[in-house]
């Protein structure tokens, strides 16, 4: 199965892929990890927000999130569909990522916060701990750089 990734500003998406995304993410954030917090946020329709998703046959299967933060950019709301998890999709929606950062904004440190389950995941990626663990919305988190 091909994988395509598109980029996109919320505002260029169609009704129905604003959908897609937003249940993903809910599914996954709220309903999967019982964490019941609003996953509509103000900076997703930011114009200088890129929300990067991963698609099969035109189905949403991944998505990540990327906005400069002052002197930092940062990368989040990284998920994979239950369905494709183990199959490498999630480091790959990573590193189309940053390879589209790259090309965006060069030069500042990607700064990302992981759930401390998944930091071996994001180490392997090349990411380091840059701070101290945090709880947010009771799933513990720590802060992530990758140095340009």
């Amino acid at each position: 199965m091909t994988t395509y990734f598109a980029v996109s500003h919320l505002g260029h998406l169609s009704a129905r892929e604003v959908h897609d995304l937003y249940k993903l993410r809910t599914d996954i954030f709220v309903v999967e990890q019982k964490c019941p917090y609003e996953e509509l946020e103000d900076r997703d329709a930011d114009p200088a927000t890129l929300h990067i998703r991963a698609l099969e046959n035109q189905q949403l299967v991944g998505c990540a999130r990327v906005y400069r933060d002052g002197d930092s950019v940062h990368l989040g709301r990284i998920a994979v569909r239950k369905d494709h998890r183990g199959t490498g999709l999630g480091a790959t929606i990573v590193r189309e990522s940053l390879a589209m950062i790259d090309g965006q904004f060069p030069g500042p440190p990607v700064r990302l916060d992981a759930q401390v389950v998944s930091q071996g995941f994001y180490e392997k990626l090349g990411f380091t701990v840059s701070g101290e663990e945090y709880d947010w919305d009771g799933v513990t988190h720590v802060p992530m750089t990758l140095s340009a």
